[in-house]
C-alpha cells in the first residue's frame, strides 16, 4: 500500500488477509479496508541489498515477498523467495568456478563473478 506520492505506507499479506476473514467469520464482523488488516511499516530492503541479507531476511520472518524501496521510502517494486533463488541460479550458472559462485554467494557487498 502507498500513499499519493508512492510512500509505502504498509504491505497486505496472504496472513493478512487470513487472519482478518478468520476475525471477521469469527466475531461476524463487516468487511474490513486494506488499511484496517495490512501490516504497517513493513521490513524493506534497498536496491543495492544483496543476496545475503535478502536471504537472511527470508529465513528470519515469515514473509514471502518484501518490498523495494528507495532512500526516500518510495516504492520501487518487490523481490520474491523464487526471485531469491534465481538469482542464486544465474550467479552460479555464470561463476567461473564452483568457489567463486559459494565465495561470492557467501560474502555481502560483492560483485558478481562474471
Amino acid at each position: 500500500m502507498v500513499d499519493d506520492r508512492y510512500h509505502l505506507v504498509g504491505m497486505l499479506s496472504e496472513k493478512d488477509c487470513i487472519q482478518a476473514l478468520l476475525r471477521a467469520v469469527s466475531e461476524r464482523l463487516p468487511s474490513s479496508q486494506v488499511r484496517d488488516v495490512m501490516s504497517p511499516e513493513p521490513v524493506t530492503v534497498s536496491p543495492d541489498a544483496d543476496l545475503l541479507t535478502v536471504s537472511h531476511l527470508f529465513v528470519t520472518r515469515p514473509m514471502r515477498r518484501l518490498p523495494v524501496v528507495s532512500e526516500e521510502g518510495l516504492l520501487l517494486g518487490q523481490i520474491s523467495r523464487r526471485d531469491l533463488l534465481q538469482a542464486a541460479v544465474e550467479v552460479w550458472d555464470r561463476a567461473p568456478s564452483r568457489e567463486a559462485a559459494v565465495l561470492y554467494l557467501s560474502a555481502t557487498g560483492q560483485r558478481a563473478p562474471v
